[in-house]
């Protein structure tokens, strides 16, 4: 006998009066970006993103992302993505210490705007492995835009690295204390994070120049 392949479901008929298929699958991700940043991932159905998509059924969500949790990763991968765009240096800033608090600053701008969308998709869940390497890939480019900003190689040795994936570490702590207690505003924060992220490349870069050249430059303005 041979052997059955699954197939993946046909593609739903365009209805009259509709948007195409290709409009309305970014209409289920825009509707399933607004639920999943307002309440967990366990706590959502199909029936609320599709009738906050003005989709009749679930055939259109099966047929682009193979269900929930396919759409739940896909918007995961925009968000992620959306996010590090947003901090990413803008051209008037022309400076590396510019550069670095500007990118910091806009960094909590994009958590403070939405607090929800931060708790609910960007939190890393380490008990699902494929949402906590997406979390670790963006961390990682996080990481760098920093070493980019600073010319520095991608690849640095051990003390450095870790001194450099610290940092996200302490900014997540930084972040679930502000949102939490709300008495600090986005610049005494950037200032916080600035303040230590100098101070771990000073620690982690110790006795290599281009690291203390850099260190000099955000300490004195360059």
């Amino acid at each position: 006998m041979s052997k059955k392949t699954a197939q993946k479901p046909k593609q739903p008929a365009e209805g009259n009066g509709r948007a195409p298929n290709g409009a309305r699958k970014e209409l289920i991700i825009d509707a399933a970006t607004e639920i999943f940043s307002s309440r967990p991932y366990e706590e959502i159905n199909l029936d609320e993103i599709c009738e906050r998509a003005g989709v009749v059924s679930h055939g259109l969500i099966a047929y682009h992302f193979n269900g929930k949790r396919g759409l739940y990763v896909e918007v995961l991968r925009r968000i992620w993505a959306e996010f590090l765009d947003f901090q990413r240096p803008r051209p008037d800033e022309v400076t590396m210490e510019a550069q670095l608090r500007g990118l910091l600053r806009r960094h909590y701008e994009y958590i403070e705007a939405d607090p929800q969308r931060w708790r609910n998709l960007l939190l890393p869940r380490r008990t699902d492995q494929e949402v906590f390497e997406i979390a670790e890939e963006a961390r990682s480019a996080a990481v760098r835009q920093i070493l980019d900003i600073l010319e520095l190689a991608d690849e640095q040795p051990p003390r450095l690295r870790a001194a450099l994936h610290g940092i996200n570490g302490y900014n997540h702590e930084l972040t679930l204390d502000w949102i939490s207690h709300k008495d600090l505003d986005v610049e005494e924060i950037a200032e916080l994070s600035f303040n230590t992220l100098v101070q771990n490349l000073r620690d982690g870069g110790e006795g290599r120049d281009e690291v203390m050249r850099a260190v000099a430059a955000l300490e004195n303005g360059g």
